[in-house]
């Protein structure tokens, strides 16, 4: 659109410093005026592109901020993303430009946001990148979210921590200037102690519970009989208290330690089953042998006069308990062993009758 400034002079002529102003002339001066969203160029009005609009302040065409967009052409001002999100840039021209706002620490991946990675931080919101550590400076883990966060890099042996102290890697793990952490020996090894710098101090077997570490031979051995060990990565074991001893070896608990008088048992010790045999023999034969003198003997006490039987027996309140005196002899005996012995007493009953004060056994029957 194109504009036109009239101005009008009027009056005489006026010499001023030799020159002479004419009077009652008319000036007429052209510009060229846009409307909102162009700007101009030569002597045109243009719109401004998609992803830009007028900055009436500028009387340019910028381009759309960061959290905004800008769909079409002759823009006054730009669309916005909305609460959470935002552009990765300025100048973008599609709301599908718009994505998650991700915190400090984080960076958007394409598809989500992500921590940054170790030796990385982001002190900004909203951004596709991390910046780097510089050279020789080492982040403890992932997400850091300020250049403080980086520091100077452990020395081997060591592992850096969040708060920038270096730690000695523990026994069972190393790390050198190539790891980041410390790393675990390979299954079944270990190191020596603590603060490994490489792998090849993986060098002892792992012995676990039970069992010791033999330096010189570098194999694991079984607890022998007396000892116990309840604990990993032991290279010794311990002694059971004084007159205890396990009964095996092997042994991980204090528990396995029993009394013994003998502490030097070993399984060696064990008595032979032929010795329990021999000792059963033995007892069999004695109870064979005093069952023949008992029936003699009981045999021997049946053939007595009949008139000893036949003469009071007393006794007292329990006739199972007590002794009846037999009143032709000076032996003695239960009123039970008199009922065993009733056969060969030639005897088919004894018949018990209480008085006031007194049992009487009574042999009954004809003899046989």
């Amino acid at each position: 659109m194109r504009l036109s400034d009239m101005s009008i002079y009027c009056g005489g002529t006026q010499d001023i410093g030799g020159a002479k102003v004419l009077n009652d002339q008319v000036v007429i001066t052209d510009k060229v005026s846009c409307p909102a969203g162009y700007m101009v160029i030569g002597e045109n009005c243009v719109a401004c592109g998609m992803g830009t609009f007028y900055n009436s302040t500028s009387q340019n065409c910028e381009f759309c901020p960061v959290g905004t967009y800008g769909s079409s052409t002759g823009l006054k001002e730009c669309n916005s993303c909305g609460s959470g999100k935002t552009t990765l840039g300025v100048g973008y021209t599609s709301n599908i430009d718009c994505v998650v706002g991700c915190p400090v620490g984080e960076f958007w991946d394409g598809s989500e946001c992500s921590f940054c990675s170790k030796h990385y931080y982001q002190n900004m919101t909203g951004k596709d990148y991390c910046f780097p550590c510089p050279l020789g400076r080492k982040t403890s883990g992932m997400g850091s979210n300020s250049f403080s966060q980086c520091f100077d890099d452990c020395p081997e042996g060591t592992e850096l921590k969040p708060d920038g102290k270096c730690v000695e890697c523990p026994r069972r793990y190393y790390r050198s200037f190539l790891e980041d952490v410390c790393m675990e020996c390979p299954t079944g090894n270990t190191t020596a102690g603590n603060g490994s710098t490489s792998k090849d101090s993986c060098d002892m077997t792992i012995c676990y519970n039970g069992t010791y570490r033999n330096k010189t031979a570098n194999v694991c051995e079984p607890c022998p009989i007396g000892e116990y060990q309840p604990n990993d990565l032991q290279e010794e074991c311990i002694k059971c208290p004084e007159n205890y001893s396990t009964k095996a070896a092997g042994k991980n608990s204090r528990t396995d330690c029993k009394f013994s008088n003998d502490t030097s048992y070993n399984e060696s010790d064990k008595v032979s089953p032929h010795y329990y045999i021999g000792v059963g023999g033995a007892i069999l034969v004695l109870v064979a042998l005093s069952v023949i003198f008992g029936r003699m003997f009981c045999r021997h006490r049946a053939n007595k006069p009949k008139s000893f039987y036949l003469d009071n027996l007393t006794t007292g309140d329990r006739p199972e308990d007590t002794y009846t005196g037999l009143s032709n002899s000076e032996e003695y005996t239960t009123i039970n062993e008199m009922n065993e012995l009733s056969e060969d007493m030639n005897m088919r009953t004894l018949r018990v009758s209480t008085a006031s004060t007194d049992t009487y056994l009574t042999p009954t029957g004809p003899p046989n």
